[in-house]
């Protein structure tokens, strides 16, 4: 055999004991492991039970740590047998079992105990989803959670859960009906948010299930809670028809619950909520009977308040207890209020653990004011044991923060009536021991709102109003629903603070919260009242009065308002208003005596009115009168001994010492009966004692040399204790914000920087306010001139719960100077609306609506600060000028008028009335009775008819002329050098058209004037003779002014320069700041002449000059001078172009690019560097056509316009560009924006005018003179400018009927030549008018040659027979008999009177005529003006015009004979062709006259035009427009000139600002033409179209058919 057979075989042996072993194995070994796994449950459970006896007998024993720790081993055995069998429920209900008996260590342990057990029993579900009790169980307690807090989102998950059940469970099961019925309810407690269909569905559902389980309270009580909250959702939303269909259902379901449940306590309590909601809409059926015939059964058997046995509310559970005991309270009955309290006390005695129920009793007592049961209550609460795991155990903590809370709030109650300080202090220190209690309670969550309403109280107890409205705003910010008492705090704490604004607001959001307290409508009003919003207040009173009609406080607050006639009106029956009024009129009139007596006289008749009391002790104190002082008012506080101003007078009276009386002050008792801290004390001494030094260092500057040694030891004095004061107050209190304000305001007075971050840092550590640190380095951001800085850092202060309206307010300012316009709107907004009685807020605010040219936002912010500081004469005048201007005129004078008649010692308001009297037209609206309404209302006007209304009219003109007469009488009887009130009465005058009364006016205060001031008349004395161009009077006027100045600072220079300046006269400004420069350098002068040096084109010495000021300034540039430099380098550039040199261009284009950004960097607020630079970019555009530098210079504009809306460069700027683009309507928009926000900007509307006129719109133009003459009807500015208006149309009869209107204001007979004139040169001549202007003034005619010469003339041209002609020609002729004699005096005026008998244009009679009055001898002046005639009339006169002006020429006897001829003979060449001859004449006149405008400017347009000379021309024209800038005429022909050169970017400059400066015809078409060679062939059509507009004459013509064959002939595009 081999040895491979051994190998294969079996062993048989081997393999049936290993076989044997593995089925032992198998068989024993899975015996084990299923006794093992089987058993293993039940032995964890076993154990589990074991612990749990452990742990119960621990807890028996005290050992509470010990029995925590055997439940959670017990709970983790039961988990361990769940993991094994995790459908066995009595597995999981032992858990619920053992969680049910543990104590929680925190509340936080108990809510994570008690989702465990709820996770418990939503696995019971899972593992048996058939099993009816399962589900109830863990409905039971959700539902538990949903009644406690009854949230939406709770009573959802209740109604889930239960439909979930429903739909796992049989319908048989004795759970489902019970189950269906927790459903609907939960649904239907869901109401408020559930759609209108789900609501349907869900009452649908409830109905059903009531008719098979009719017996079911719960879901009765649901369905009728549900529709009783659903009427008074539709009766607050007006829906009145479904409000009543609901209403209806409501009353027929109740009459079904009761039918089926007689004594259905939860049935009554629906009814009881729906009562009260139907009494709340005043539903007459919900009487106070009808709710008790509800409650009592409730409250007692049978509803018999006798009974001592308790009614149907037996039977309910705990929570609907409460929630019967909370509506019994809201009826304000006492007894119902104690029974309530008696049923929950009976049900707590039988449910000892009922903690929330406890709960309501203490709030129950606390309402019914037994707050020593209240407290013993709550006391008690707090001892009860911890609850074992459960909801209220999850929210223990609450439930006894709550009561800690309550007795907090019967502890403050002490506090708050306690009156002794002793007593306050004691009942404070109680009030701080609840809180500290309950911070035990709730460790470490200072941010918990329990914590931060205690906080807030607190504060408030102690005067710290800051940490009060911080803690508030906190509690606000986290808490929807805020309890009404906090809100009240809020109020009172930001009222406090002075922020009345943010306290109306806070109030208004109470009321939306709680509209049933009353003593909340009574607040708003008062603050309401107090911002002078009186119609607001009354509304509210009226609101309050609604709801409750006897409320007794309500009524006697609207008695009270009903007295005062409407908002902001002066009381004027308050007869001691008055009083005091005209007696501090004598006082300001230097009679104090006679004033102290008025008031004297007063007290017989008011003996007890403080304010004539205290008046009276004043000025007895002002007179030296110490010891009348002193008894007066020793007197006074017999009857009012806590009147606070008697005490302070009684001080002044009694104490010498300003230090002393410092310190007394100090010492008084507060009007509580407490006294200053000490830390207050040394604060306020400090304050004190710094302000007194100020205003002694102020009383130092101005007081005589006598007086100045004792005023001077005085403040030696002050100024030591002060420092004193300053260094203790710093010690006692570093964090006071009063203080550190103070100081850190006189750290930067001082430029003391060093300080001014030492109060910072000391602001970081001490104040309790942590903005103010922060608004330190803010301001200290501005004052480095770094706005963006200090932004930041006030963006970080307003955003912290203590911010200010101030914080508001300086981030405004950040923004503000840092461009931010809207920025700062909406933070200065914010500020006003936190407080609106604050003026600097105010003036701040409004300034930035006004430069943002938002004039409606200004009135209306202007008149609720009137109203709210109705005190204030700087706001009230402010707002009556803004009325004045923009709103209603008559009541801008009515109310002047009263406050005048109350405060005649108001001298601002008398001036600003007397102008009003003086300038407003006299209208219907402004004719008043006595009583101050309306004498005519506009249908008795109507039917007075047209004669009585002009005698109406002149009678009330003539009164207000007088009134304002008497008003600056009694100005100047204050302050005899009063300069003001005598340039505003002279300008008034002028502007009402009396310019001679104005001139005599200043004229005789100029001459009785005294003092530093004298010259001040002299100037506007000479500013007024300007306006009728009367220079050389004016300049005399001026010297004089400057010869009487002995000021430093040269301020009869820098007016006088500036009137110049603004006249247009930059040499003779150059001159007068010169001199002033001389005699006294300063760097503004400095600034000054640069300034004109370079508008005179003098750019080496303006250079020069702003080196000066840079050297004057210590080397430091300003905004000014920045912008000084850019315009100079401006100007450099605008020569470099002429020079060819584009590097040189392109470095100066630099400089001034730098210069502009370093301007923008200083003052980013500023539209001065945008409107510099886009009128560079735009002159830019001007010479080259570049589409993208117009662009550039209107977002320049617009950005100016972003940062100051109402200033009016910009939007002529603006304006200016967007006639380059030829978009004339555009320009006429911008600036008709501008003049509906400023309608009295003189520029501004000349600047519309001239548009207008410009787009041939001659109506629109006359449109907008007649709108400003209706707000200044008698301004002869403005009707000079209708004249010229009407003249520009063709229109010269309306033109002289103007000129008629300023003769009769004026009495100037000027304007009555002028009208007469312009009826003559009318073709025809309008000798009817002439007749009837002459009769205007008949006293003149007999002195007045001319008036003699064309009223000959008129009659002649009106004679209806030829004799009455012949003598009207015999008279004309027989005048000149007149005119010889004067040597040309009257020539001009008797030939014009000739030539409307015979227009040369139409007749050969008029040379006969004149050869036949000079017996054909004509001299000089006769040849010239003849000649001027027949040039006149056309090219048919001109033979005629050469023949007599040389005639003149020949004629001549003097230089001025000679010129006059001179310069009509070169007229008379050029309109006949020959220039050559014309040239020469011309240049003969300059050899007479070398400065004659008219004679350069003529003979370089030849040159330019026809000589070829324009070199030559160019020269000429530049030099004489360097001396005179402004003249249209030059820049025309200088442009012309360049143009013919070659220099066209130049001329079109030049040419852009004549057709700017001086609209014509011939400047436009000369613009054309220069556009067109500069290929801008769209522009040049624009300009073409303008010169169309403008009426041209045969030359101008000419020149527009020249360039329109050109176009015409230009290829296209």
């Amino acid at each position: 055999m081999s040895t491979s057979s051994k190998k294969s075989k079996i062993n048989k042996k081997f393999i049936m004991l290993v076989g044997g072993f593995l089925l032992f194995a198998a068989v024993v070994l899975g015996g084990i492991f299923y006794w093992s796994y089987s058993a293993a449950p039940e032995r964890n459970v076993k154990f589990g039970d074991e612990l749990v006896a452990t742990a119960k007998a621990a807890e028996a024993a005290g050992n509470a740590d010990e029995a925590y720790k055997k439940y959670q081993e017990a709970i983790s055995r039961f988990g361990r047998a769940i993991s094994k069998k995790p459908n066995n429920l009595v597995y999981t209900q032992k858990i619920i079992d053992a969680l049910d008996l543990m104590t929680p260590k925190t509340s936080g342990d108990a809510q994570e105990l008690y989702q465990t057990r709820e996770s418990y029993l939503q696995r019971r579900t899972r593992s048996a989803p058939e099993n009816g009790e399962v589900w109830l169980q863990l409905i039971n307690s959700l539902n538990e959670r949903a009644l406690l807090f009854n949230q939406s989102d709770l009573w959802k998950r209740v109604a889930e859960v239960c439909d979930e059940a429903m739909d796992r469970i049989p319908p048989t099961s004795p759970q489902f009906a019970i189950i269906q019925s927790t459903g609907i309810c939960a649904e239907l407690n869901r109401g408020e948010i559930l759609t209108i269909s789900e609501r349907e569905t869900a009452e649908t559902t409830a109905e059903t299930f009531l008719k098979k389980f009719p017996q079911d309270e719960n879901v009765w009580a649901s369905l009728l809670r549900a529709i009783a909250f659903d009427v008074q959702s539709l009766t607050m939303a007006s829906r009145m028809t479904e409000a009543k269909e609901r209403d209806a259902k409501f009353n027929e379901l109740l009459v079904q619950a009761k039918a089926n449940i007689p004594s259905g306590a939860n049935i009554g309590i629906s009814e009881l909520q729906y009562l009260l909601l139907q009494k709340r809409n005043q539903n007459p059926l919900a009487t106070p009977k009808s709710i008790l015939a509800v409650l009592d059964p409730l409250l007692w058997k049978d509803g018999n308040r006798e009974s001592l046995e308790f009614g149907t509310c037996a039977t309910l559970v705990g929570n609907k207890l409460a929630d019967l005991s909370t509506i019994a309270s809201s009826l304000n009955d006492p007894i119902v209020l104690q029974r309530s309290i008696e049923s929950l006390q009976s049900y707590c005695d039988r449910h000892p653990n009922s903690q929330i129920e406890i709960n309501v009793i203490g709030r129950l007592q606390v309402a019914a004011e037994q707050f020593d049961k209240a407290q013993a209550t709550f006391e008690k609460l707090l001892a009860m044991p911890a609850p074992k795991v459960s909801m209220l155990a999850a929210f223990v903590d609450e439930v006894k923060s709550n009561a800690l809370q309550e007795i907090f709030g019967i502890e403050f109650s002490q506090f708050e009536i306690a009156t002794l300080p002793a007593e306050k202090t004691a009942a404070l220190a109680k009030v701080q021991a609840v809180r500290d209690r309950l911070s035990k309670i709730l460790p470490g969550r200072d941010t918990e709102l329990s914590l931060l309403r205690l906080d807030a109280k607190l504060a408030f107890a102690r005067g710290d109003y800051l940490t009060t409205v911080t803690k508030l705003e906190e509690i606000f910010a986290k808490q929807k629903d805020v309890a009404a008492d906090l809100y009240y705090l809020s109020v009172i704490s930001l009222n406090a603070r002075g922020e009345q604004g943010a306290a109306l607001t806070k109030i208004s959001q109470a009321l939306e919260q709680y509209p049933q307290v009353g003593q909340f409508y009574l607040i708003r009003a008062g603050i309401e009242a107090r911002l002078g919003r009186l119609m607001d207040a009354k509304r509210t009173i009226s609101n309050l009065l609604v709801r409750e009609p006897e409320n007794a406080e309500g009524l006697r607050f609207m008695a009270e308002l009903k007295k005062v006639p409407g908002d902001g009106a002066v009381n004027l029956n308050d007869q001691v208003i008055k009083i005091i009024g005209d007696a501090e009129l004598s006082a300001n009139e230097g009679f104090v005596e006679s004033a102290v007596e008025q008031i004297r006289v007063a007290l017989v008749t008011y003996p007890k009115d403080a304010r004539l009391q205290q008046t009276l002790c004043q000025w007895l104190l002002f007179l030296g009168k110490t010891k009348e002082a002193q008894d007066a008012v020793a007197q006074y506080l017999v009857d009012s001994p806590n009147d606070p101003t008697l005490k302070q007078l009684q001080i002044l009276a009694t104490v010498p010492s300003a230090l002393a009386r410092i310190n007394a002050f100090l010492n008084q008792a507060k009007p509580d009966g407490t006294f200053a801290s000490e830390n207050e004390k040394a604060v306020s001494l400090a304050l004190a004692l710094t302000n007194l030094r100020d205003s002694l260092k102020q009383r130092l500057q101005t007081a005589s040399d006598e007086s100045k040694p004792a005023i001077a030891a005085e403040l030696a004095e002050v100024t030591a204790a002060g420092k004193l004061a300053c260094a203790k107050a710093m010690e006692l209190a570093p964090g006071d914000i009063a203080l550190l304000d103070k100081l850190y305001s006189e750290s930067i007075a001082d430029k003391n920087p060093e300080l001014a971050e030492q109060l910072v840092l000391l602001a970081e550590k001490n104040c309790k306010d942590p903005t103010i640190a922060v608004l330190l380095r803010g301001r200290i951001a501005l004052e480095k001139n770094d706005p963006a800085k200090a932004a930041e850092l006030f963006e970080q202060a307003v955003l912290m719960p203590s911010a200010s309206a101030a914080a508001f307010r300086l981030l405004g300012i950040a923004r503000e100077k840092n461009g931010d316009v809207e920025g700062a709107t909406e933070a200065f907004a914010t500020s006003y609306e936190r407080r609106p009685n604050d003026l600097t807020t105010v003036q701040l605010y409004t300034a930035n609506l006004i430069r943002a040219g938002k004039i409606q936002k200004v009135r209306e912010v202007m008149r609720s600060a009137m109203l709210a500081m109705p005190e204030s004469p700087v706001l009230r005048n402010a707002f009556f000028d803004l009325e004045a201007t923009y709103g209603n005129l008559a009541d801008s004078i009515l109310e002047r008028k009263r406050m005048y008649a109350i405060r005649p010692s108001d001298t601002e308001n008398t001036r600003q009335l007397m102008k009003l009297l003086i300038e407003s037209p006299p209208s219907r609206d402004i004719i008043f009775n006595n009583d101050g309404s309306y004498r005519f209302s506009q249908v008795a006007w109507d039917a007075i008819g047209k004669e009585r209304q002009d005698q109406e009219l002149q009678s009330i003109a003539l009164q207000h002329e007088a009134e304002s007469k008497l008003l600056y009488d009694s100005l100047l009887k204050i302050n005899p050098n009063d300069h003001l009130s005598t340039r505003i009465y002279a300008a008034a005058m002028q502007r009402a058209g009396k310019g001679a009364e104005a001139e005599a006016i200043l004229f005789s205060a100029a001459q009785k004037a005294t003092g530093v001031d004298t010259w001040k008349y002299w100037v506007e004395l000479g500013e007024l003779q300007l306006e009728s161009n009367r220079m050389v009077e004016a300049d005399l006027n001026f010297r004089r002014a400057l010869e009487l100045d002995t000021s430093a600072s040269s301020d009869a220079s820098r007016i006088i320069g500036k009137i110049w300046i603004d006249r247009r006269e930059p040499n003779r400004a150059r001159q007068i700041f010169e001199a002033a420069f001389a005699k006294q350098p300063n760097v503004q002068l400095a600034r000054n002449i640069s300034a004109l040096r370079l508008e005179t084109r003098d750019f080496v010495g303006s250079r020069a000059m702003s080196m000066e000021v840079v050297k004057m300034s210590g080397g430091v540039s300003t905004f000014g001078d920045k912008l000084l430099l850019a315009d100079i380098s401006n100007a450099e550039l605008e020569e470099s172009y002429s020079k060819s040199d584009p590097a040189e261009t392109k470095r100066i284009f630099g400089e001034f690019l730098k210069a502009i950004d370093d301007a923008i960097r200083l003052e980013p607020s500023s539209p001065l560097p945008f409107i510099v630079r886009g009128s560079s970019f735009q002159r830019q555009f001007q010479r080259t056509g570049d589409i993208e530098l117009a662009r550039k210079a209107k977002l320049d504009v617009q950005r100016a316009i972003e940062l100051q809306g109402s200033y009016w460069p910009s939007y002529r700027l603006l304006a200016s560009i967007q006639l380059d683009g030829n978009d004339v309507s555009g320009a006429i928009q911008t600036v008709r924006k501008f003049i509906e926000q400023s309608p009295r900007t003189a520029e501004a509307r000349r600047a519309l005018i001239a548009y207008q006129l410009t787009s041939g719109d001659y109506t629109g133009a006359i449109q907008t003179v007649q709108d400003i003459l209706l707000l200044e009807p008698r301004n002869p500015l403005w009707l000079r400018t209708l004249a010229d208006t009407h003249v520009a149309a063709s229109l010269r009869l309306e033109a002289a009927k103007d000129n008629e209107l300023l003769f009769d204001i004026t009495k100037d007979q000027n304007f009555l030549i002028q009208s007469i004139l312009l009826r003559s040169l009318n073709s025809p001549p309008d000798f009817v008018g002439i007749l009837a202007a002459l009769k205007l003034a008949p006293e003149l005619v007999p002195t007045t040659p001319f008036f003699q010469m064309i009223g000959a003339v008129a009659i002649a041209g009106t004679a209806i027979s030829e004799a009455q002609k012949n003598q009207g020609i015999v008279q004309l002729r027989e005048m000149y008999k007149l005119v010889e004699p004067t040597k040309g005096g009257l020539t001009d005026q008797w030939i014009l009177a000739a030539r409307c008998l015979y227009p040369p244009e139409t007749s050969q009679k008029l040379e006969p005529f004149v050869l036949e009055a000079c017996a054909n001898k004509p001299d000089s002046p006769l040849c010239r003006a003849l000649a001027q005639s027949f040039l006149d009339a056309g090219t048919s006169g001109i033979a005629k015009a050469l023949e007599y002006s040389k005639r003149a020429l020949e004629l001549a006897t003097t230089d001025d004979e000679k010129f006059n001829a001179i310069r009509i003979l070169g007229g008379a060449e050029y309109k006949s062709g020959n220039f050559v001859e014309a040239g020469k004449w011309f240049e003969q006149s300059l050899a007479i006259r070398q400065d004659d405008m008219a004679a350069i400017n003529n003979l370089a347009y030849i040159e330019a035009k026809f000589l070829n000379k324009v070199p030559q021309a160019i020269e000429r024209a530049r030099n004489a427009f360097v001396t005179n800038p402004a003249n249209a005429d030059l820049m025309d022909t200088l442009g012309y000139c360049l143009m013919k050169s070659g220099q066209v970017p130049e001329a079109l400059s030049l040419m852009r600002r004549s057709t700017r400066t001086q609209p014509t015809a011939m400047a436009y078409a000369h613009l054309a033409e220069a556009l067109t060679l500069s290929g801008r062939n769209e522009e040049a059509l624009g300009s073409l179209e303008r010169a169309k507009a403008l009426r041209p004459d045969v030359e101008a013509q000419e020149q527009i058919d020249m360039v329109t064959k050109s176009l015409d002939a230009a290829p296209r595009g």
